[in-house]
């Protein structure tokens, strides 16, 4: 009985797995052509970020929902709140971080005075100043009028899909719809709607 829960070593096995140190393997269903696989693998590291951008940084879980459409409210939220992120990043460039983007676009809130307008309770940084040039407006040197405010979101809801084809007007981005405290989308924060 000893004799058999001895540990053999085949030579030949070990040999045979080395052919493949240094390969990382795929398996898949798709039945396209192994090129484009492995093109589309390459990329997997931008959805394994963006999984860590919203659990992480926009601390899309833990949820405390219970009801299945609100559960699928709370992911499309998040979800919006990525998109809208991932084009702020590429309007600015990729050269800052979700770190460095989200803790400033939090702090980006006004004060609304009745008949004045919006004054910005916000610190001005070279993050903010690139953002109102990138966009086309700034909010952050004075009280913006209600009027001026006003018109900053009807020129946001009147860009369509195909807003790059007239470039004659500085035009801004949805993300700005209102003034920076509607960066709102995103701050997706863990919230009981149950």
């Amino acid at each position: 009985m000893a004799e058999q829960s001895e540990s053999f070593v085949d030579p030949r096995i070990i040999e045979e797995e080395e052919k493949y140190d240094g390969y990382y393997a795929v398996c898949t269903n798709l039945s396209d052509h192994p090129r484009d696989v492995v093109k589309v693998n390459q990329r997997r590291w931008e959805i394994e970020e963006c999984f860590r951008i919203m659990k992480t940084d926009f601390r899309a879980r833990p949820v405390y929902v219970k009801r299945k459409e609100r559960i699928l409210a709370h992911f499309i939220t998040c979800f919006i709140a990525l998109i809208i992120y991932r084009y702020l990043e590429k309007k600015l460039g990729g050269k800052y971080t979700v770190r460095q983007i989200l803790p400033v676009l939090r702090n980006m809130n006004f004060m609304k005075y009745e008949g004045k307008g919006y004054q910005p309770t916000y610190t001005r940084t070279e993050l903010t100043d690139v953002m109102h040039e990138v966009f086309g407006f700034c909010t952050s040197r004075q009280i913006v009028p209600v009027k001026t405010m006003k018109n900053i979101c009807a020129r946001t809801k009147k860009l369509k899909s195909n807003a790059h084809a007239d470039n004659k007007e500085k035009s801004c981005s949805p993300v700005f719809i209102g003034g920076a405290g509607l960066f709102a989308f995103l701050n997706c924060q863990t919230r009981d709607y149950t």
